[in-house]
């Protein structure tokens, strides 16, 4: 009977023996399987860390040759520009002499050739002003008035659409900031007559002023421009600012004003953002920064 139970015993000391044995294998596989996770984890941060730079470098690339691009199409611009202009120098001045020999309704009709003369012009300038951009002549001024002032400026060529109305909501707190009057205000006129091109059945252009503070403390005042036109679709939104982009049919656009006032807005060390909607209309947002 003794002998039965000793074989027992050492049968279940055998058995714990093993289990000790099993058990610091599972210690050990988990281990094992601890690291590989861990080291899984590092592979893959340097998996995403390199598709990151692969994306920036991308990126990169893709910007340098834009930019190429922009470079080629403002030589052509510009040469197209001179080009153009001088003949159309000559035919103004040729208009200018006619105009003396044309009874009162003849004048009516080259008026309007005059005018379409003068819009061409305009055009051959934006073009040469996107490829030599115009030095900035700051000063200290208050931007409400600018805006009343543009405001006033674009309400003769407001007239050819319908029902098109501007709003102001300009802000009492506004401080005096230094800036370009010139240049600010064609970002301004660009804004306004791509709102009112953007509404062919009428609607409203409201113009707000106001201040804001940044989490690092800075501050700027910020004007937006809003429409209640078509909205621009979201497949457009990443290109309305670059060079000769538009939806706009030639005879009203080159293409090139967003990508001016941009330019204009981040050499004023500001930012120009815009949100839209398709069918219910479009903000542009200008924040242009100031010390007090």
């Amino acid at each position: 009977m003794n002998r039965i139970r000793y074989s027992i015993k050492e049968l279940e000391d055998l058995l714990e023996h093993h289990k000790a044995i099993a058990s610091a294998k599972e210690k050990v596989l988990l281990s094992y399987i601890s690291e590989m996770e861990e080291l899984y984890k590092e592979l893959h941060k340097k998996i995403q860390t390199i598709k990151e730079k692969e994306e920036t470098i991308n990126q990169t690339k893709k910007i340098l040759a834009q930019n190429d691009r922009v470079f080629t199409l403002g030589i052509m611009a510009a040469s197209l520009a001179h080009e153009v202009k001088n003949p159309l120098i000559v035919i103004a001045g040729m208009l200018d002499r006619l105009e003396k020999h044309l009874d009162p309704s003849q004048k009516e009709l080259l008026n309007i050739i005059k005018k379409e003369v003068e819009r061409i012009q305009g055009i051959m300038n934006r073009l040469t002003e996107f490829y030599k951009p115009q030095p900035i002549k700051k000063e200290k001024k208050n931007i409400n008035q600018l805006i009343l002032e543009t405001v006033k400026l674009t309400k003769h060529y407001l007239e050819r659409f319908r029902n098109v109305n501007i709003i102001t909501n300009l802000s009492d707190n506004i401080p005096d900031i230094s800036y370009d009057k010139g240049q600010i205000q064609q970002v301004l006129v660009n804004l306004i007559i791509n709102a009112a091109q953007s509404m062919p059945k009428g609607g409203s252009i409201t113009i707000s002023t106001s201040i804001t503070t940044s989490e690092n403390g800075k501050k700027s005042v910020i004007i937006e421009v809003e429409d209640t036109g078509i909205g621009i679709p979201e497949e457009n939104m990443d290109k309305i600012f670059q060079p000769f982009f538009s939806t706009k049919p030639p005879e009203e656009g080159t293409g090139l004003g967003l990508s001016i006032s941009k330019d204009i807005i981040e050499k004023h060390s500001g930012k120009i953002t815009v949100r839209s909607q398709v069918a219910k209309g479009t903000c542009f947002t200008i924040y242009l920064p100031y010390d007090e």
